[in-house]
């Protein structure tokens, strides 16, 4: 016997994209997705979520709502922070839960330096700070490094903190490589003033050099400020004045490692006096738990400010003077959404800015409800079937198994190709679709050992050794005169019969109670619904496991009236080894428009017999407990039983004795 591969598939599952990144901004960015299949459930929500690590949810809150339905859609994304490795993956949301596309990364631009003071100490634990870069001139293959001194003693130790820059080589040929700060806008600055810490210890019979460069747009030509090329064996204050201050400034540190002890650089700070207001707040939005508590923004500005927020859950710091805190306070949010409160921060001369708190929704109790069962349950037999409509919702996991059962006795639920025996969790099937965020749907069984209408459903999550959740199925009524509706799907409409479906009868054409249940055959269609004798059905609907209505059918059912009730009698017994000639049962009567089938304990027996209106008898029957079924449009059980015995042949023994 050969298999092909393992397929795996998430019912009602979502096929979707996610769109390449485009309009790359420091704080923005424009994604999307392509939904190319729903899954057979409309799309209710979709857009993107984003995060600074991979597999972001929408749960996180930050989230884009781009419309409904499926095909292509354009995501904003806003409120991002600069130099920052962002995720972001496209969703889309249906009835069966919330589907994501694949992850794609992408790293917002550098934002120019608009805050002076500034400084940079390069305590970055030894890389390159961000947004910094390096330019090898003519290829010189050697790049700063950023260590504590020059790694060797000259000096030992950093100007301050432990890391500073430093370029060095072990040849004497010119080594340069220039290490260039972020973009600056010096426009509103007067009087800008570069200053910096610096050594560059002669190693005889070699000196390095540092020559110091500015440019007033990334395109420009870099402009010499000073050179350095004596030798510098202590850090050293530099103080340079920086010429045609521009909104796009440039500094490069060019290093000429010519086998000295290094040309090492720290503490650059860049300084003016502001010509102008300026005010900033930063991050643009704070995530907070459902619990109440506060957030922190960094406020920098050269003025005094006010701050105001747009809801009365949100309360912040009134005002502030210059560089400051500005602390947002939040009550508990109980509600099952998340909130976003919007946060005005002004000051005269400059526009207004924007930030917002975002608190997470609180944590939702997680449930399970029966949300359908019949008011009939056929329990007749070890196969007899039923089904019940499930709602699962909030839970931790989407990795979910569950049972019905009785004590140590469990109806026997089917798991997509069989009905499950064994009362062992991980064996039983999974909810399907995605029961942290809610799935509906029919659970199908066989009565298997549990010959009761009581029941319970219960789950467990992964690993499925502790209890979840137990819910009791409402109560439902034993059939205890079994009539039974047989038919086949499809009734009108087209769909695939290499699954089951649940159908289900109703008492009303439309609205009603439900009566009762069954599942359909796999590939055939056919089915038999058994109600109580007297029990009128108007309305058959056919749904699939997820409960989708596939089609309906209203009428009346069982058409007529059920075959008429005859008594089956008979049986005997015949002895261990010999044939059961002349052991017969007889049914007192039949019906020219039903058939007859004999049961032999349970399972039919023979082929079915036509009524001929006269009484109907079976020969020579072996051991076994004997009923007849009679069905015409509707199926109905005999009265009486023909009961039929083997008896263990008896051994005899005789001894003859002779007399004198």
């Amino acid at each position: 016997t050969s298999y092909g591969n393992n397929q795996t598939f998430t019912p009602g599952g979502v096929m979707l994209t996610t769109a390449a990144i485009t309009n790359l901004q420091t704080n923005s960015a424009t994604s999307g997705g392509n939904i190319t299949s729903d899954g057979g459930s409309p799309i209710t929500a979709r857009g993107v979520c984003w995060g600074t690590t991979a597999n972001p949810v929408i749960g996180s809150g930050n989230f884009t709502s781009d419309g409904t339905g499926i095909g292509t859609f354009v995501s904003n994304i806003q409120g991002l922070s600069s130099n920052t490795v962002y995720y972001v993956r496209a969703y889309a949301t249906n009835s069966f839960g919330t589907f994501y596309g694949d992850n794609v990364s992408f790293q917002t631009l550098c934002g120019l330096i608009t805050n002076f003071p500034w400084t940079e100490g390069f305590e970055n634990g030894g890389n390159i700070p961000a947004c910094w870069t390096q330019e090898q001139v003519n290829n010189s293959g050697v790049n700063w490094q950023f260590i504590t001194g020059n790694g060797t003693g000259y000096p030992a130790n950093a100007y301050s903190g432990t890391y500073n820059a430093c370029l060095k080589d072990n040849t004497s040929a010119d080594n340069k490589t220039r290490l260039i700060t972020p973009p600056l806008d010096l426009s509103n600055l007067s009087n800008p003033v570069l200053t910096f810490y610096h050594t560059q210890a002669f190693w005889s019979p070699d000196q390095d050099i540092l020559t110091v460069f500015y440019r007033t747009s990334s395109t420009g030509t870099w402009i010499q400020l000073v050179q350095y090329t004596s030798s510098v064996t202590t850090w050293t204050l530099r103080t340079i004045n920086l010429p045609n201050p521009s909104s796009e400034y440039y500094i490069a540190f060019e290093g000429n490692a010519k086998y000295g002890r290094g040309v090492c650089v720290d503490e650059v700070t860049v300084n003016g006096t502001s010509s102008t207001p300026n005010l900033s707040v930063t991050p643009s939005n704070q995530n907070q738990s459902a619990s109440a508590g506060s957030v922190n923004f960094t406020v920098t500005s050269n003025v005094s400010w006010n701050a105001v927020s747009n809801q009365s859950w949100c309360t912040v710091t009134p005002s502030g003077s210059g560089n400051g805190t500005l602390v947002a306070t939040v009550t508990e949010n109980t509600n099952p959404t998340q909130r976003i409160a919007q946060i005005t921060v002004s000051a005269t001369g400059v526009s207004d800015v924007l930030v917002t708190v975002t608190q997470a929704a609180a944590a939702q109790t997680p449930f399970a409800n029966v949300l359908l069962r019949p008011q009939q349950a056929d329990i007749a037999s070890t196969t007899s079937q039923g089904a019940v409509l499930m709602q699962v919702g909030n839970y931790t996991s989407n990795d979910a198994k569950y049972r019905l059962f009785n004590g140590s006795n469990q109806y026997n639920v089917w798991n997509g190709s069989q009905y499950v025996t064994s009362n062992t969790y991980a064996d039983n099937p999974s909810i399907p679709g995605t029961p942290t965020t809610g799935s509906t749907w029919w659970i199908v069984y066989q009565r298997g050992t549990n010959n009761s209408v009581t029941a319970s459903y219960r789950d467990r999550l992964s690993p499925y050794s502790a209890n979840h959740l137990t819910t009791a199925l409402p109560a439902a009524t034993a059939i205890v005169t079994p009539v039974t509706i047989n038919g086949t799907i499809p009734f009108s409409a087209s769909y695939p019969l290499n699954v089951k479906y649940v159908i289900l009868g109703y008492d009303a054409p439309t609205g009603g109670n439900l009566i009762s249940a069954t599942s359909s055959d796999l590939t055939t269609g056919a089915f038999a619904l058994v109600v109580e004798q007297g029990t009128v059905i108007q309305r058959l609907e056919v749904r699939n496991l997820l409960n989708e209505l596939m089609e309906s059918q209203t009428g009346t059912w069982p058409g007529g009236n059920p075959p008429t009730l005859f008594t089956l009698s008979g049986g005997g017994s015949y002895c261990q080894g010999t044939s059961p000639t002349g052991i017969s049962a007889s049914l007192s009567g039949s019906e020219t428009n039903a058939i007859y089938q004999l049961l032999r304990n349970s399972l039919p027996y023979g082929d079915p017999v036509s009524g001929t209106g006269n009484p109907i008898v079976w020969n020579n029957l072996i051991a076994g407990t004997y009923t007849v079924t009679a069905t015409n449009s509707s199926s109905q059980t005999m009265n009486g039983q023909a009961v039929v015995t083997e008896t263990p042949s008896v051994a005899v023994s005789v001894t003859i004795q002779a007399s004198a």
